[in-house]
């Protein structure tokens, strides 16, 4: 039987600050006014439907949550950016993630937020993410137009996500060129992050090879913190350890809001500081490797009797001692890197002694570390960035 839905009643500009209704926010930026609708059909009064849109002081949606009678809630969250790719080309860029919840499972998802307070507990969590799209709209001066979008479909079957790269016809003052679509798609199992090898598909360029960072390549670069870091931290030989991530991780004081990121030792986690998020993709991935060295460094140092921290401690259990020369050799220089160590402090940047902490030989070998993984993310790069150019390389 076919529902005729119809407006009941609506209200649109209403201030945040006033707003008291129950619709749950999942993205952490303030809104300025809420508009609510109302929809319900005739005689089935429990089958009404809100719809909350929350919006920045310029009037952009910055996120719609839909509440229908379904037994689930949808959120859909935007954000907006402007970039150029040259002093010739401007591209505007629409994100766009879907996530949905069912209401039986909220007062599951608010106790964790009782339990262990809004901090580094990602809003999303419980929530089944649906799709991730990225419009980006470049436009040249004399008068071209190129419309590119990334999109990740099916993401409720995680082994089976659909990664998408389009570039459309371009269009010349108003005019659709009879230019053929370019056209990348390949499946992932986003589990484990890896690219399936049959389900894959190139139109108008070739399909990347030897890119071991493929299968991170479409996600919005908030979205990769946690996996990327997840790689280094793996490819260090950390497997085994205990290494918890934060992509959202909440500065407990003045100290740790200096930090992009940090390894803590004392709790073996990778903190990356929700004031900070990484500008591009090749940084996330430099950051990602220099905090897995962090990790590896007091990993080892742990291994030759050196343990601190519990984590240390709990590190050397479960795989020490270590007598392989080599590992003993590069344990000991390390341990005395960290007995050297100068750690950035409000103080020390207030004091203009930032050298100490920067030029310290922890750092140095963490940053060679981080150096190495943007080279190879930039290269191997290349081949996906150069067929779609007017994506800034930012997102890719």
């Amino acid at each position: 039987m076919k529902h005729e839905y119809f407006s009941m009643a609506k209200t649109c500009g209403q201030s945040f600050v006033k707003y008291n209704g129950d619709a749950v926010r999942l993205s952490r930026r303030i809104p300025k006014t809420v508009d609510t609708v109302w929809i319900g059909v005739k005689k089935h009064p429990e089958k009404m439907r809100t719809i909350t849109t929350f919006k920045d002081k310029e009037g952009n949606i910055i996120e719609r949550v839909f509440d229908f009678a379904d037994g689930f809630v949808r959120n859909r969250i935007y954000q907006k950016e402007v970039n150029t790719i040259d002093s010739d080309e401007k591209v505007n860029s629409t994100l766009v993630k879907d996530f949905k919840i069912k209401k039986r499972m909220l007062p599951a998802y608010f106790n964790i937020f009782e339990d262990f307070g809004d901090e580094n507990v990602p809003r999303t969590v419980l929530w089944t993410p649906i799709k991730y799209i990225a419009n980006h709209i470049a436009k040249k001066k004399n008068g071209e137009t190129i419309h590119s979008q990334v999109s990740i479909t099916n993401m409720e079957k995680p082994t089976k996500e659909i990664h998408t790269f389009k570039e459309f016809p371009h269009i010349v003052n108003g005019k659709i060129q009879k230019s053929k679509e370019k056209l990348l798609q390949y499946c992932v199992n986003s589990l484990f992050y890896i690219v399936k090898p049959f389900d894959r598909a190139a139109k108008g360029l070739k399909f990347p090879k030897n890119d071991s960072f493929l299968a991170y390549r479409a996600l919005d670069i908030n979205d990769a913190i946690e996996p990327v870091t997840r790689k280094f931290v793996n490819e260090r030989g950390l497997k085994r350890a205990d290494i918890r991530i934060f992509p959202e991780y909440v500065p407990k004081d003045e100290d740790e809001k200096l930090y992009g990121a940090h390894f803590d030792p004392d709790k073996g986690t990778i903190n990356f500081n929700i004031m900070h998020r990484p500008p591009s993709k090749t940084r996330l991935a430099g950051t990602a490797a220099h905090e897995a060295e962090h990790g590896w460094q007091y990993f080892l140092k742990s291994l030759i009797g050196e343990a601190v921290s519990d984590w240390e401690y709990e590190m050397y259990e479960k795989f020490g001692p270590t007598y392989d020369e080599n590992l003993v050799k590069e344990a000991k220089q390390y341990d005395k890197f960290i007995t050297d160590y100068v750690p950035l402090t409000k103080e020390l940047k207030d004091s203009g002694n930032m050298n100490k902490y920067r030029e310290s030989k922890l750092e140095k070998s963490a940053n060679k570390a981080g150096a190495k993984a943007r080279a190879k993310y930039d290269r191997e790069g290349t081949p996906i960035r150069d067929a779609f150019p007017h994506i800034p390389a930012k997102f890719i």
